[in-house]
């Protein structure tokens, strides 16, 4: 007999990316069961799981959205990836569904709400007041799984296309009030104020393994991988891990960690807090290309703080300018812009960081 939710056989975690191969299996194998005569059979059939595994490694590894996945009998049998609302307009405090995947040979055993109860919890500690998602209006078994779980059909419709064909798809919203937290019923042995926030940095000669590495690191300790940021830069590893664990175990977990030092890694540790997002009445997605020149960043960061905005992340890089000799430096940046900053005054205050300099915005950045 399948394991019920709430006992010891169910176990839910923080996604890594070496989940990435089961996340595409389940994201598939799902599609092609609970879309069967809503979507067309040829595009179900050429459904690629190659295509969503590249697609989910690079989304855990970038942190976003956040991917929780759930496991019975030692297998994956559902995940659920949720962050920041994606809808055009919304304030930084609305989150959304990305999407939820359960395996159809566990469907109706409480796999879905107690994903939904972690996610819930986890938009609620980061402070979101809100949280939506959209469903093809056909899905009728799926919207009135949502409805049971609380959620309330909203206004908005939109059509997207699959497979070439316009399908219709309505928003359902709730709102994230402490009053509500116990809507999604699922028992959990995790408590929120019994846990720690702990922030890895390690940096050292890229090599195969070292994300396996750390994440068996978390996971022998009973952590969960909440956040994170990885890249090769001239060769060398560079990483930020955001840990949420039992405060009983932190101790623990901050030794697994330094021994990677082992591996030829320099470790740094930090304990966090849960903290609110930042009240900004707006994200906006910022490109920006100029010549290359000493003192660039400071000047950039500079005059963003100036005028209240804060980068909530920032990807740099300096390329060759084949055509006009030199270099040019190129930034990719999500930015939380204040009411009182308007997008033109924004886009004026880069633009005269120094000559010919390019910037784009886009006030409604979605993600894949």
């Amino acid at each position: 007999m399948s394991p019920q939710p709430g006992n010891d056989n169910l176990h839910i975690r923080a996604a890594t990316l070496e989940d990435a191969p089961a996340i595409a299996r389940i994201h598939v194998s799902t599609w092609q069961e609970a879309y069967r005569g809503i979507v067309a059979d040829e595009h179900l059939r050429n459904l690629s799981v190659e295509a969503r595994q590249s697609m989910w490694q690079a989304s855990i590894a970038k942190g976003e959205p956040r991917v929780l996945v759930a496991h019975g009998m030692g297998d994956m049998v559902g995940w659920i990836a949720f962050d920041r609302s994606r809808d055009e307009g919304a304030s930084a405090e609305a989150a959304e569904v990305w999407a939820v995947y359960v395996s159809p040979t566990w469907w109706g055993k409480g796999i879905g709400r107690g994903l939904f109860r972690q996610a819930l919890e986890d938009l609620r500690s980061r402070g979101f007041t809100s949280v939506s998602l959209w469903v093809l209006t056909k899905n009728e078994s799926a919207r009135r799984f949502y409805e049971s779980g609380g959620f309330s059909l909203d206004t908005p419709v939109k059509t997207v296309n699959v497979g070439g064909v316009p399908l219709e798809e309505v928003r359902y919203v709730m709102q994230l009030r402490a009053d509500n937290a116990s809507t999604v019923q699922v028992d959990s042995q995790r408590s929120p104020s019994m846990t720690t926030s702990l922030v890895l940095t390690a940096i050292g000669p890229d090599q195969p393994g070292i994300v396996e590495a750390i994440a068996d690191a978390g996971r022998s300790s009973g952590a969960n991988w909440a956040e994170s940021r990885m890249a090769n830069l001239a060769g060398q590893f560079a990483g930020m891990v955001h840990f949420e664990v039992a405060e009983a175990r932190a101790a623990a977990l901050e030794d697994a960690l330094r021994a990677l030092e082992s591996r030829g890694l320099r470790i740094a540790i930090a304990r966090g807090e849960r903290t609110a997002p930042r009240r900004a009445a707006r994200l906006v997605h910022v490109d920006l290309v100029g010549h290359d020149r000493p003192g660039i960043v400071h000047e950039l960061s500079e005059s963003l703080a100036s005028r209240g905005v804060s980068i909530e992340e920032l990807h740099t890089q300096v390329t060759s300018a084949a055509m006009a000799g030199g270099y040019l430096f190129k930034v990719r940046a999500r930015l939380a812009v204040p009411a009182s900053l308007s997008d033109a005054d924004l886009k004026s205050a880069l633009e005269s960081l120094a000559n010919e300099m390019m910037v784009e915005l886009d006030p409604a950045e979605r993600g894949n």
